[in-house]
């Protein structure tokens, strides 16, 4: 299974080691050791499901993140993603179309293959008003997910994006849907989580929601299985959904291209470099470490690309 990353690279480690005996007395271990080279290959493949809330009220949240279709799967297809998208809605009652993915059998799943694929999704998006108003959207991506589990890429990150006005009203709780995630979709070989939620949703009722006439409720559960899983947040209230789609992609990126240490590096050796070019340690255009991960993070302009070969050099915490 190909490891998470967009990138191939090589982590260079220099190793000295010092031994006291009468005096200072230092050598270096052979040449042959002195260098520890790890290769990933480039994993471009993700897997898309968007939860769209068909309860009253949403027709117009819908249309907003359906107009960002068009831009969404270009920056995909720019970034040479392998990309699938599904689409589910939150009625789960007797007679909803919650639990299960839209479309017709075999296109499940739109694909860059698929003819019309935006129209597609922008259609499955735009699910109308007319659902159950108790939403339940954590159940149906549930429900859908254990359906049509055989469609889903083994090696692919799985992006769930929940579109609501409203906290969830699942019987399933936030941390029983993490774990059931987790036990969909196992972690990378690298040990990093294969899956991550995004909330597009009223993140607090705040004056840009009133003024623009949102008095719905606040995503607390959805949120909260945000934060367990590392994803984004973002409003509904707001004029454009631009942001938060951007900001799904931008976080994927982000996902696809940590990579995870072999060994523990002492922090203050870590350089990192793209093409040769040294990249700054900054979380806005630059890399993190993430220590109690052990991993490298990339942010902003400095997420890497499929082409990019990225190069760390660090002195590992202990040297045996």
């Amino acid at each position: 299974m190909s490891s998470p990353n967009f990138f191939k690279l090589s982590s260079l480690i220099l190793i000295s080691l010092g031994l006291m005996a009468c005096g200072t007395k230092s050598f270096n271990l052979p040449s042959a050791d002195q260098s520890y080279v790890q290769n990933d290959t480039a994993n471009t493949k993700v897997d898309m499901l968007i939860m769209s809330d068909n309860s009253s009220s949403m027709m117009r949240n819908q249309n907003k993140l359906a107009s960002q279709i068009p831009a969404l799967i270009d920056a995909l297809n720019a970034q040479g993603m392998d990309w699938q998208i599904g689409v589910v809605t939150s009625d789960m009652s007797g007679t909803g179309s919650g639990g299960y993915l839209l479309g017709a059998v075999g296109e499940e799943f739109v694909t860059p293959r698929t003819a019309n694929a935006v129209a597609k999704l922008q259609q499955r998006i735009v699910a109308g008003e007319n659902g159950s108003d108790l939403e339940r959207g954590a159940d149906s991506v549930k429900s859908a997910l254990i359906s049509a589990q055989t469609l889903l890429r083994r090696d692919a990150l799985l992006s769930v994006i929940f579109l609501s006005d409203e906290n969830d009203s699942s019987s399933t709780t936030p941390t029983q849907f993490v774990s059931f995630m987790d036990g969909l979709k196992p972690a990378f070989r690298s040990g990093l989580r294969s899956w991550v939620a995004n909330f597009i949703g009223i993140v607090a009722l705040d004056q840009e929601c009133t003024t623009n006439g949102y008095f719905a409720g606040t995503g607390t559960k959805y949120m909260q299985i945000v934060d367990l899983s590392g994803g984004t947040k973002e409003s509904l209230c707001k004029t454009s959904l631009s942001q938060a789609a951007q900001n799904v992609r931008v976080r994927m990126s982000e996902l696809l291209t940590e990579f995870a240490l072999a060994r523990a590096p002492k922090p203050e050796t870590i350089h990192v470099l793209i093409n040769g070019v040294e990249v700054p340690k900054s979380t806005s255009n630059g890399y993190e470490y993430i220590s109690s991960k052990q991993v490298i993070k990339f942010h902003g302009s400095k997420v890497p690309t499929p082409a990019d070969v990225v190069t760390v050099n660090y002195d590992p915490l202990d040297a045996t």
